[in-house]
Order: C-alpha cells, then sequence, then structure tokens
C-alpha cells in the first residue's frame, strides 16, 4: 500500500518537469497540486522562463513538498521557517553539492515569495535563511609547453602574426583581462623598468609587471 508521500515521490522522479499528484480526494494532494500548477504557469507566463529552468524549479519544489508531506504540512500555509531550514539540513545528509543546494533554496525562495503574493501571507518562510557558501574554484592556468604550442600557431611572418604573438605573450605574462590589453596604447608600457600601466575597473589606474619575452614581442 503506498502513501501519497510514496506516490508523489515516485510520479515526481518520473515527471521532472511538472508535478503530479495522485488520490485527487486527498486534501493534502489538491492544496499542494493547486499551489505547484499556480506556480508553474507564473514560471511560464510572467517569468517567460525557459522550459529547462522551469523543469528546474519544479524538480526542486518536487523534493522540497515530499518533506513536507512526510511532516503532514497539507499546503504551503503551515510551512515555517523551521521546516525550510529542515529540509535544507536533510539535502546536506543526503549529499547535495553547496551548489545544488542554494539552487534549490533559490526555488523555494522564488515559490514563497509568489505564494506569499497570491494568497496575502503576512510571513515568508525563506526570509533570513541563508544558503550555503559556494566558493568559486581556483582558475586553472597552462603548462609552458601548452602555452608554446598556442604561441606557435602565429604566424609572425606578417604584421599581424607579430602583433597576435604581442598580445599573448602580454596576456600570459601579465594576466590582465582581455578587455584591459585591447584597451592598451604603447604609451602605457614603461620599457626600461618593465611595466604596464593599466587602467581596469572603476577606471582605477595600476602597474602590472611585464615580462621580457613580452616586452620584446611588443618592441618590435
Amino acid at each position: 500500500m503506498f502513501t501519497p508521500v510514496t506516490v508523489l515521490k515516485r510520479l515526481s522522479e518520473r515527471n521532472g518537469d511538472t508535478i503530479l499528484l495522485s488520490q485527487k480526494n486527498n486534501i493534502t494532494n489538491i492544496e499542494w497540486q493547486k499551489e505547484a500548477d499556480a506556480f508553474r504557469a507564473y514560471l511560464q507566463v510572467e517569468r517567460n522562463l525557459s522550459p529547462h529552468t522551469v523543469a528546474s524549479y519544479l524538480r526542486d519544489l518536487n523534493r522540497f513538498i515530499i518533506f513536507a508531506l512526510g511532516r503532514s504540512k497539507r499546503s504551503s500555509s503551515g510551512i515555517t521557517r523551521k521546516d525550510i531550514n529542515d529540509h535544507i539540513a536533510e539535502l546536506h545528509t543526503d549529499g547535495l553539492s553547496p551548489r545544488s543546494i542554494a539552487r534549490a533554496l533559490s526555488a523555494l525562495r522564488t515559490f514563497f515569495k509568489f505564494i506569499t503574493s497570491e494568497e496575502g501571507r503576512k510571513d515568508e518562510p525563506t526570509e533570513e535563511i541563508e544558503g550555503p557558501r559556494i566558493g568559486r574554484p581556483l582558475p586553472k592556468s597552462l603548462r609552458r609547453d601548452q602555452m608554446d604550442k598556442i604561441m606557435n600557431t602565429v604566424d609572425i611572418s606578417i604584421p599581424a602574426g607579430i602583433r597576435d604573438r604581442a598580445i599573448l605573450e602580454t596576456l600570459y605574462s601579465s594576466g590582465l583581462r582581455v578587455s584591459e590589453v585591447i584597451s592598451l596604447k604603447l604609451e602605457n608600457v614603461s620599457f626600461e623598468e618593465g611595466l604596464l600601466r593599466v587602467l581596469g575597473k572603476g577606471r582605477k589606474e595600476r602597474l602590472v609587471p611585464l615580462g621580457r619575452f613580452a616586452i620584446n614581442w611588443i618592441g618590435r
């Protein structure tokens, strides 16, 4: 015999882009169904989100509804901040990555903001709930032999090739953004000191060391 939670879980696993609730005579399922259908329409029509994004939001909502039904929560009106926190803790226990948990919390924020505005609910249970911190992965750098292969693809027998080689050497030597390099002028280069005068974000000027290979190619 399947409980409403079991039925919902099986259906949600098969239908990532929608929420299908069985046992229509069950008030728990009916209330969640109405809210889920309204939320899906909101995402598709008012927010005009892509099918992929809508499916992602609904998958996260599916999972939360399963959790809520396990606590005999008949609709979103019975959800508290503690329920949200406990659900986030469960996602962590289940081994979801911080990025996946942050996405799930974002989906719930959107859902409850929508429900709050539609139903005039006084409190919004996702307020003041902090998501997990997502560390930025360190950028991967090229090995010298990999960079040499790139450099050797440039035809330095023509002026455009010399220019391109100078640009590549400058990028590799300085670590500047592409937008910063293309805005450089020859007067920004101090050949004797091996420095670049760079105008970066917020029009802040800074001095950047430049390697001898880059200086030699710029000098050509």
